[in-house]
């Protein structure tokens, strides 16, 4: 059996390294557990940085209301925070 990359996922459950297994729908990774069968996904963390950042620009550069942003306004701070530190 070949060995697992060491940039394999771990499983959540067993802590051993996941075999890919496809994509879903939105075209992430998916990963599967050999001996638990658990599976999970992989976000494109620099996907949804990116859309963040633009929100945050659009909202601070156009003052536009934060409940135009797709989420509560509490949610939108909270998922921005780190935008302040650019």
């Amino acid at each position: 059996m070949r060995t697992r990359s060491k940039r394999a996922r771990k499983c959540p459950v067993r802590g051993r390294p996941m075999r890919k297994n496809g994509h879903d729908r939105n075209g992430r990774q998916r990963w599967q557990c050999d001996t638990c069968k658990a599976t999970t996904t992989a976000t494109i963390k620099s996907r949804s940085r990116a859309s963040t950042l633009r929100a945050f620009l659009d909202w601070l550069l156009e003052a536009a209301p934060q409940r135009r942003l797709g989420c509560d306004a509490r949610t939108f701070r909270r998922r921005s925070a780190w935008c302040w530190d650019l």
